[in-house]
């Protein structure tokens, strides 16, 4: 080999190809950013179809002009999403699973906003319910999945009786 030289350019093609775990030892990852995407129900609805390649994405949901739909991909094991109401809505935010493999703890408080409560499921759909009381800024729900099973864990301070999560 000797005192060959490599350039940047194919360095960096190198890096960027390991496709392993790298032990950082405790190292601080400096310029690594959320990524983070914006999304507006259009019309009456507007759906989102989502790929491995989202994992780790932040949706902020302005679903005030409709019905915003997400649509989880096939299950695999690490994928992950958050999704955030950003503006008050009277339209339904829906997330999607590929099967009746969507594991759910969900909750909102109520009226006197004293107690919470709790939807426990395993669904196909999970609907922040924004038809009966709406969906305010900060509504979010989390999910992860394992390679069986997608979790959802929502959390909304609405305050009212009606039903705010709804699965199916």
């Amino acid at each position: 080999m000797g005192n060959r030289r490599m350039g940047l350019a194919r360095m960096e093609a190198l890096v960027e190809n390991l496709k392993r775990e790298l032990q950082l030892n405790g190292s601080t990852v400096v310029g690594s950013v959320q990524k983070v995407e914006a999304v507006t129900g259009a019309g009456s609805s507007s759906t989102k179809t989502l790929t491995v390649q989202d994992s780790g994405t932040v949706y902020l949901v302005n679903a005030a002009d409709g019905t915003q739909t997400f649509t989880l991909p096939a299950l695999t094991s690490g994928f992950n999403i958050e999704i955030i109401v950003t503006v008050l809505s009277d339209n339904d935010v829906v997330i999607t699973a590929p099967g009746d493999n969507m594991i759910v703890d969900c909750r909102n408080f109520t009226a006197s906003g004293a107690a919470s409560v709790a939807v426990t499921d395993t669904c196909t759909n999970l609907v922040m319910n924004a038809d009966t009381v709406n969906a305010v800024v900060g509504c979010r729900v989390r999910i992860f999945c394992d390679g069986t099973n997608y979790v959802a864990i929502g959390d909304s301070s609405v305050q009212s009786n009606s039903t705010f999560w709804v699965t199916s």
